[in-house]
């Protein structure tokens, strides 16, 4: 159930995952600088020996805004999921190498992950997330991480800059 994992040079135990999914998360990790160590946080949070669902949802989210903010929003550095989630909805013109009809995926994924968090505001019954949340959060993370930080998702030539 328990192995030892490096994640951002710290060497922890951690719930084991599949091995696969280990490995794509230690290469963005490695490659996303400052998302990638909001991610390692995050990770270590949800699947570290002392699970703390609530940090390991909101590293998640800080993850994919510190790696899209600049491909999103380049004019507005201190933009959030949500304002990305919103720019991206309006622009229509975002593309995924991916062959597949419907390019928003990426854009609903992270609004999944948006929407997930109920802590981000009072007055709408808070509740903390659960550690499956949390877990699914973080494993929401690592593409939506390795896809901007890679260019992977960008905006269709000719698109003007939000």
């Amino acid at each position: 159930e328990w192995t030892i994992a490096e994640r951002d040079g710290n060497a922890a135990l951690e719930k084991r995952v599949p091995e696969g999914v280990a490995m794509a998360a230690t290469e963005v990790i490695q490659g996303s600088s400052s998302a990638g160590t909001l991610l390692a946080e995050a990770w270590h949070a949800a699947f570290g020996k002392d699970p703390d669902p609530e940090e390991a949802y909101e590293k998640s989210i800080k993850a994919v805004e510190e790696a899209g903010v600049h491909v999103v929003t380049p004019k507005d550095s201190k933009s959030t999921l949500g304002k990305m989630i919103s720019v991206m909805k309006g622009q229509k013109d975002w593309k995924l190498d991916l062959p597949t009809p419907d390019a928003d995926v990426p854009v609903k994924m992270a609004e999944a992950l948006w929407v997930g968090q109920e802590r981000r505001h009072g007055g709408n019954g808070y509740r903390k997330p659960t550690q499956a949340e949390a877990e699914a959060a973080v494993l929401l993370t690592v593409p939506l991480v390795q896809w901007f930080t890679s260019g992977a998702l960008v905006r269709r030539p000719g698109a003007p800059s939000a």
